[in-house]
């Protein structure tokens, strides 16, 4: 028997799999372990390693991680960093495991008044999120949650042009605010 191709076991289903353990794990901490501690977070050296993290998975499966580097877009955040890298490999690896070889992902930094947008841009089809039902959408509680304990926010936000994007919203940190808490 054949299973569709969103069921076919793959390195980055794998990887998805584990990620959505350690999101689940760290979304139960934030109950029962202690606070969050909040501090500045470079966001493109985040991104870097994250997407340098991934790119053996995205290679093997024919996929594409783009990054949209923009030197004036470079921007601090104020985050826990081990849960925000979290969020973000698992934000990441779930786009990946939705597009289709040969494909991409891009992900770009945007920064918008006192925020911090990381922006996954994935050209996932309408149909390909219909197929995975509320599942499309509920995995992204847990991530949610992190990221609202971290002052920030998750958002699916209305298609562009050719991608679906998802949007990490968080406080950013301007140099002044930075030589305050110093």
């Amino acid at each position: 028997m054949t299973h569709p191709p969103s069921f076919v076991a793959s390195p980055i289903l794998n990887a998805y799999a584990a990620s959505t353990l350690e999101i689940d794990r760290r979304t139960r901490d934030l109950a029962t372990g202690p606070g969050l501690a909040l501090g500045p977070v470079a966001v493109q050296a985040l991104i870097g390693d994250v997407l340098q993290r991934l790119e053996p998975l995205a290679r093997e499966a024919e996929l594409a991680l783009l990054r949209d580097v923009h030197p004036a877009r470079d921007g601090v955040c104020c985050a826990e960093p081990r849960r925000l890298r979290t969020v973000v490999y698992h934000l990441i690896l779930r786009a990946l495991s939705m597009e289709q070889a040969p494909g991409h992902v891009r992900v770009t930094v945007e920064l918008t008044g006192h925020e911090a947008h990381i922006l996954i841009l994935s050209r996932t089809p309408e149909a390909r999120l219909a197929d995975h039902g509320d599942a499309a959408r509920q995995d992204l509680v847990a991530p949610q949650r992190l990221l609202q304990a971290m002052g920030g926010s998750l958002v699916l936000e209305p298609r562009r042009a050719a991608y679906l994007p998802l949007c990490i919203a968080l406080p950013a940190l301007s140099a002044a605010t930075m030589r305050v808490a110093a």
